[in-house]
């Protein structure tokens, strides 16, 4: 997934991390560590948003008992 929004940002174009290390601007490195950190909030929040749907699916399960923890829906 981080790879899929760092191209979508397409901000590689410009700053490639790997490339640039040695030779990169100040403001380049300050771009790239923002991007990077813009990145990782959205993982984190797609994240936390998929733990909070699989506790609420679990919990509804476990509340309709046991019969229903054992049947599948696939």
């Amino acid at each position: 997934m981080r790879y899929a929004l760092w191209d979508a940002t397409g901000w590689h174009r410009d700053y490639s991390p790997a490339a640039w290390r040695n030779r990169a601007t100040e403001e380049q490195k300050r771009k790239g560590w923002e991007m990077a950190v813009r990145i990782e909030k959205i993982i984190v929040t797609v994240l936390h948003e998929a733990h909070g749907r699989q506790v609420e699916e679990t919990m509804n399960t476990l509340s309709e008992g046991p019969e229903e923890f054992y049947r599948t829906s696939y």
